[in-house]
């Protein structure tokens, strides 16, 4: 069939063509007349030729047009710091659904490795390898990833930003939610009487623009009695440099807050849902329960929570949908114009409520309705 199909589609091939014999082909290709045959009705069968006994084989379908070619480099060195998390998967999964899906021949090419030499060398070095590729989709992670950047877009490749790239940006970006579901958080605990909030984070706020800006909705769900009879602390784990927390990472952190502070938290906040596992199993370990004492919620809603924490309450992160849409906002970009390209819309995805275990019945309905 492959054989056929690259016959068929030579231009100097046009339609009423006669083709060669079946028993010549197989004899051409070492394969039996029947297997020629099968192969021959599926294209009749398909419009692209016809039969006439005793005159021979004919074309009747014009060569398909070639897809455009569209490379595409993927913002993360590649292979000694690929993300590991599930959530980065699952983002590459939506990445090849919408290639494959894609009426373009879109290739995903990961940045080369990264070695010694100054950032400039590195940033050629880069665009001599990836000369071919068209745009650039960047992680919020990696060294150099805001250098990487201007690299790509001095050189007239569009880029397009997972998560946007400070909190003032407005355009080129594909995000969950963080403000809105962290605000919606803060609201429904103020509202059910939680009063010592704790937001556990992956890394350093300053490292992350999504982690202020779940701060930042989450203080302003708690409202203007923070600090009136509400409190919202902030801890980091113990290794800010790895960029997949884990849920004894998560133990780690809420043990030192148990041990360090008379101030027990009632509600805890995780970065993601791995230090959300973590911190409920050294909640339970210190005699508290979740979510009778202390309301515990995850921040990605990854399948994994739910095998080692069965109802997790989380906020869902569309990570499938996320893929998508940054292939196809850079196509956009990239079909614009390389010169100009015009810049799109941020676009941030919600991030519903999921599971409810390890929060109480009237904080679930008040995330629900929020959603809503």
């Amino acid at each position: 069939m492959e054989y056929l199909l690259a016959e068929l589609d030579r231009p100097n091939l046009k339609i009423g063509s006669r083709l060669p014999t079946t028993r010549q082909i197989a004899a051409d290709l070492q394969l039996s007349v029947p297997t020629v045959h099968n192969v021959f009705r599926k294209l009749a069968k398909e419009g692209r030729i016809r039969s006439e006994v005793g005159n021979g084989t004919f074309l009747v379908s014009a060569p398909s047009k070639a897809r455009s070619q569209v490379a595409i480099a993927l913002g993360f060195w590649q292979p000694a710091s690929s993300p590991t998390e599930v959530w980065g998967y699952r983002i590459y999964g939506g990445m090849l659904n919408a290639a494959m899906s894609s009426a373009k021949a879109i290739t995903l090419l990961p940045l080369p490795r990264q070695e010694g030499g100054n950032l400039a060398t590195l940033q050629q070095k880069l665009l001599n390898e990836l000369s071919e590729v068209k745009g650039l989709i960047q992680f919020p992670y990696g060294a150099n990833s805001e250098e990487i950047r201007l690299a790509f877009e001095a050189a007239n490749k569009p880029v397009v930003n997972l998560n946007p790239p400070s909190e003032l940006a407005t355009s080129n970006f594909i995000s969950p939610d963080f403000y809105g579901a962290s605000y919606q958080l803060g609201k429904a605990w103020k509202q059910t009487g939680r009063r010592r909030v704790l937001l556990m984070l992956g890394w350093p706020a300053e490292r992350s623009v999504s982690s202020r800006l779940r701060l930042a909705g989450l203080v302003n769900g708690l409202g203007l009695t923070l600090g009136d009879g509400i409190s919202c602390h902030v801890v980091s784990v113990t290794n800010p440099e790895q960029y997949d927390s884990k849920p004894e990472d998560g133990y780690n952190a809420m043990g030192g807050v148990l041990e360090g502070t008379d101030l027990i938290p009632d509600a805890v906040y995780c970065h993601g849902d791995p230090l959300a596992v973590g911190a409920v199993q050294a909640l339970r370990e210190a005699g508290l329960d979740a979510p009778r004492d202390v309301s515990v919620v995850g921040g990605s809603g990854i399948d994994l929570a739910n095998l080692v924490c069965p109802g997790l309450t989380a906020t869902y992160q569309p990570l499938e949908k996320m893929g998508e849409e940054l292939v196809k906002m850079l196509c956009q970009r990239i079909e614009s114009g390389p010169k100009g390209a015009v810049s799109l819309p941020g676009k941030f995805l919600p991030m519903p409520f999921v599971g409810g275990a390890t929060t109480r019945a009237e904080e679930n309905v008040l995330l629900r309705i929020n959603d809503q």
